[in-house]
């Protein structure tokens, strides 16, 4: 799987069937043990790097399950990963207060526990959009991110993601079976995930054939 600059790669299977598995390789998950095949970025083998050094170096990752940092607030979680890019903490402020009104999240975002409680699974995924938004990383890669959402929400986060992607020229790898999210990511690549294995390749329309096909493999 080749990913450049403008395009979304869909990926979609049945549970157990290796989708997660695959981000999890590309983000670096420590607990992931990579047997064979080669992650490079802009031709760098990059299937040794820790997980921070791949952040840095432009590739941004959310999961299925978020995790959880009950001491802290959301701000003071958010001011802590992006550290480095913030030069006041005035700015930092005004640009988050600014993301959560985009993302719909509620005003006293910043001052809650970075937990699951207190907040809706919606909100936990809008939650890390915030920092795509403001790392603007070059690779985008979305675990199911529309798991559990109304379709209210999925609208506003499958906007929100695509217009990153279409604004600033990145790329995207997504997992989901959701043809509402897709129709609205419109994903120029689409891969079929069986037993850890990408069967099948296209475009589109794909994902399109899929969903009309009630005992597609990839349902």
């Amino acid at each position: 799987m080749d990913v450049y600059p403008n395009q979304v790669h869909a990926i979609m299977g049945q549970p157990n069937s290796g989708k997660s598995a695959v981000v999890h390789a590309i983000a670096g998950h420590p607990f992931l043990d990579v047997a064979d095949g080669n992650i490079t970025w802009y031709g760098e083998d990059i299937g040794e790097m820790p997980a921070n050094e791949r952040t840095e170096l432009g590739i941004y990752s959310c999961f299925q399950t978020i995790p959880e940092f009950e001491s802290m607030t959301n701000f003071e979680l958010f001011v802590n990963i992006v550290h480095d890019s913030i030069d006041s903490m005035e700015e930092a402020m005004e640009k988050y207060a600014m993301c959560c009104e985009l993302l719909g999240l509620p005003s006293d975002h910043g001052i809650r526990s970075a937990s699951i409680v207190g907040m809706t699974d919606s909100q936990q995924k809008r939650n890390e959009l915030i920092y795509m938004m403001f790392s603007n990383p070059q690779l985008v890669v979305l675990d199911e991110i529309d798991t559990n959402m109304t379709d209210a929400d999925i609208e506003l986060v499958g906007n929100t993601i695509k217009q990153f992607i279409s604004k600033h020229n990145r790329s995207c790898v997504v997992v989901s079976n959701n043809k509402k999210f897709l129709d609205i990511l419109q994903p120029t690549h689409v891969h079929v995930m069986v037993d850890g294995v990408i069967t099948q390749s296209g475009d589109a329309d794909l994902y399109k054939r899929i969903q009309d096909d009630d005992n597609s493999e990839a349902l």
